[in-house]
C-alpha cells in the first residue's frame, strides 16, 4: 500500500517537473506563435467569405 507521504512526494515531484518543463527552445516558441496566428487568420478569412 502506498503511504500518503509517498504520494505527496510523487505529486510534488510531478509539479516540479511540470514547472521546469516550460523552457521551450526559440524555434518551438516561434512555431507555436506561427500556428496560432495562422489558425486565427484562416478562421477570420473563412468568416468573411461565409
Amino acid at each position: 500500500m502506498i503511504t500518503k507521504i509517498h504520494m505527496q512526494d510523487q505529486i510534488n515531484n510531478r509539479i516540479n517537473d511540470l514547472m521546469n518543463d516550460d523552457k521551450l527552445s526559440r524555434t518551438d516558441e516561434f512555431l507555436q506563435i506561427f500556428i496560432g496566428l495562422t489558425t486565427v487568420v484562416i478562421f477570420l478569412v473563412a468568416g468573411v467569405h461565409w
